[in-house]
């Protein structure tokens, strides 16, 4: 009998237990197919007997259930009235037997990174006919429940694996390829509700909240009046752009792109790139990555010699949807990346979507209701933008 807590002891075990006897019968939540126990698992296929694996919460790979399709001996339960969350391997050759059983599931997470604990049993240890017993009816009562999948079934469940794949990474707490240093609970800002949110906006030290609206209302009256961005006048254009006009004194609010030459050229002179960019930001409803990527693949053909950046787009994505996007600057780059726990040097157009943006809509004050207070109904309809509010630094 040992205990076996160390995730490479843990695979190493399990192989050399697969190669070494003649019958598998395994009963897990769920399954990888990226694991070395999956792949000689498969090299032994004729061993397995009686195995069963679970699907809740779309946690076992769906290429798991398309390798087992029409099988006899691999099971997986697609429903029950509770999660099915057992952790048993047995082995048995003849009347020797060994068995392993605690945390760990048959997934990548478990054989390589997660805190797991498994004993190691075997015939040789006290009273072990009566725990063979007991182990055997658990393990053919959990496939007597299991049904054998159609390709059908596997489809069906790959596709909706693929939809909740999102969900699931974030509720993992992963954003992207970097690794957040900090979680939800960290953040001194994702953890805010509603009212704590509102409150930290409206103490803006640099610039009035009232102001603030009131410019945001003004650039969201130009996107309802106008067809296109390119329809607008110069000076509006240049406002929403973060550029220096006579129009609108408050043009650099929510972060100044006066040092962004090329930029300022774009603008100046109407680059289309720019207006087919906007476009393909709905003024109403969701924003999805899709929407982002084409206006991201229209803004760059503005700037086919290079010097577009993250700072100047997502200056444009901030002003036509402050709900969505928060423009990021030299002024709130550093102070809004190290709550987040991201890394502050570096943005790309796909780390500000995946490592930011979808931090931010994971917040608890996004998530929150329209407020029923009017000027708390104003800050949420610009909510996002106006986390500059909070994280500008005059100094920086």
């Amino acid at each position: 009998m040992k205990v076996v807590s160390k995730n490479k002891e843990l695979e190493k075990l399990l192989v050399r237990l697969i190669k070494k006897y003649d019958e598998v019968l395994i009963s897990v939540a769920w399954a990888s197919a990226k694991t070395e126990v999956f792949k000689v698992l498969l090299q032994n296929k004729n061993k397995i007997k009686e195995t069963t694996i679970g699907t809740h919460f779309f946690q076992t790979d769906p290429v798991v259930l398309e390798t087992f399709v029409d099988s006899e001996n691999v099971k997986f339960i697609m429903q029950s009235n509770g999660v099915f969350h057992p952790k048993v391997y047995f082995f048995r050759k003849s009347d020797k037997w060994e068995a392993v059983l605690g945390s760990a599931n048959m997934t990548v997470g478990a054989m390589s990174s997660n805190n797991e604990i498994s004993l190691h049993i075997s015939s040789e240890d006290i009273d072990s006919e009566g725990v063979k017993s007991d182990l055997l009816e658990s393990i053919t009562g959990y496939f007597h429940d299991a049904k054998t999948v159609s390709k059908d079934d596997a489809n069906i469940y790959a596709l909706t694996w693929r939809i909740q794949q999102s969900k699931l990474d974030k509720l993992s707490g992963k954003y992207g390829q970097t690794k957040s240093t900090k979680s939800l609970f960290e953040s001194e800002i994702r953890r805010l509700d509603w009212n704590q949110y509102s409150k930290a906006v409206k103490a803006d030290p640099y610039h009035g909240i009232s102001e603030r609206l009131e410019l945001l209302d003004m650039i969201s009256h130009s996107f309802n009046q106008y067809s296109k961005y390119s329809d607008m006048p110069i000076g509006t254009r240049k406002t929403i752009a973060g550029l220096p006009n006579d129009d609108y004194k408050n043009w650099g609010w929510f972060g100044s792109m006066r040092g962004a030459g090329v930029y300022h050229s774009n603008i100046n002179n109407n680059n289309v790139y720019i207006s087919d960019a906007l476009e393909q930001i709905p003024l109403t409803g969701s924003v999805n990555k899709k929407q982002y990527m084409r206006f991201i693949e229209n803004f760059v053909k503005a700037f086919p010699n290079g010097r577009d950046g993250i700072g100047t787009a997502s200056r444009l994505l901030a002003m036509k949807r402050p709900d969505v996007f928060v423009c990021i600057d030299a002024k709130n780059n550093s102070s809004m990346c190290q709550d987040f726990g991201i890394k502050v040097s570096g943005m790309t157009y796909e780390r500000y979507w995946s490592e930011l943006i979808c931090r931010i809509h994971d917040s608890i004050w996004f998530q929150s209701d329209l407020p029923k207070n009017k000027m708390d109904q104003r800050i949420w309809e610009n909510r996002v933008a106006l986390l500059d509010c909070i994280f500008y630094d005059h100094k920086a």
